[in-house]
């Protein structure tokens, strides 16, 4: 599978969230934080083409590891005229929905991408015991 771009993002109080294609692999100074997770792929078009599929996520407070949740991707047939900071950009909207039944938990995490597979815009929630992250990209990394 495609290893994919990691990225590192610190905020001024010290919260550390550790990213990889748009979607957060890790967490740092959270009551809550993901230590670890498991995807089949980690590209959205490469996720696209599994029905459905199992992702396992560990965490440290309370100590929890690799549990499985369910997970579908559905793709938006067609682009979203979808306001960035500094732009509008047509991009297609990625719906992950997931379900682990044990803690009752659903979650739906969204992705913006463009054309390439870039990850402009995300809304995701990682914990039954953390708010949602929302995150947007103003400017496309070099390279």
């Amino acid at each position: 599978s495609k290893k994919g771009e990691r990225d590192l993002w610190v905020s001024a109080d010290g919260i550390y969230v550790e990213t990889v294609n748009g979607r957060i692999i890790k967490t740092q100074g959270l009551l809550n934080n993901l230590t670890d997770q498991i995807y089949p792929e980690n590209d959205l078009k490469a996720l696209e083409d599994l029905e459905q599929y199992s992702i396992y996520l560990s965490y440290d407070l309370p100590r929890l590891i690799d549990l499985k949740v369910s997970a579908k991707l559905n793709k938006s047939e067609t682009r979203k005229k979808i306001q960035l900071l500094n732009n509008d950009l047509y991009l297609t909207e990625y719906t992950e929905s997931l379900e682990n039944e044990y803690l009752g938990w659903k979650a739906n995490n969204i992705y913006w991408a463009d054309d390439s597979g870039f990850v402009w815009k995300t809304v995701q929630e990682i914990s039954p015991k953390l708010p949602k992250f929302y995150m947007e990209i103003t400017k496309k990394p070099s390279g």
